[in-house]
């Protein structure tokens, strides 16, 4: 206990000396201190508690393996671990749009190739829709929310009150299945 307390007396840039020795009590109480207000700060760009967790998780696991990183002269403690979780909070969400924009590249390619086909095969036309049939319902209805009504993830989210990650993860199936069906059909010749 007094072993504690002498802990929760030292300033932040003490504990944080004390990092360099891996003195893990050293390191709890940082956490204890901040982790937060670290967690609420990340919360804050990613609207995301998850994500945000595992945002606060990523600070404190890199300021205990390179604590030389922080640099009293810049500011304190806490600002420092504040400005970490909003570097990696903006990467993330970056990291995620990029993301959303290749599934909504390579789906939109996938559905172009299909039109392309269905406009030089007129019997193509009834496999495609075939294939549309085959689909769950609400597998179906997202494809054609987002593809062939051009709808954004977030917005046939909106539309069929699902939340987003439901969404993408509709449609992925749906593709996945339509490629199944229709994997014959490459108008590249491959």
């Amino acid at each position: 206990m007094k072993y504690e307390s002498v802990y929760r007396s030292l300033s932040d840039p003490q504990l944080v000396r004390a990092l360099f020795r891996r003195d893990e009590r050293a390191f709890l109480e940082l956490r204890a201190r901040h982790a937060q207000a670290v967690l609420v700060h990340a919360n804050r760009t990613l609207q995301d508690e998850a994500a945000a967790e595992q945002v606060s998780l990523d600070v404190f696991v890199t300021l205990w393996h390179t604590p030389e990183r922080y640099r009293p002269a810049r500011g304190s403690v806490r600002t420092y671990l504040l400005l970490q979780a909003r570097h990696r909070a903006i990467d993330v969400v970056r990291s995620e749009e990029a993301r959303r924009r290749r599934e909504e590249l390579v789906g939109r390619r996938d559905l172009r190739t299909i039109h392309d086909l269905e406009a030089t095969d007129p019997h193509l036309s009834e496999r495609v829709h075939q294939a549309l049939r085959n689909l769950r319902h609400d597998e179906a209805d997202a494809l054609r929310l987002a593809f062939f009504k051009g709808y954004t993830y977030l917005q046939v989210a909106q539309l069929m009150d699902q939340p987003e990650g439901t969404i993408k993860t509709k449609i992925r199936s749906a593709m996945r299945t339509m490629r199944s069906e229709l994997g014959d059909l490459d108008p590249r010749g491959e």
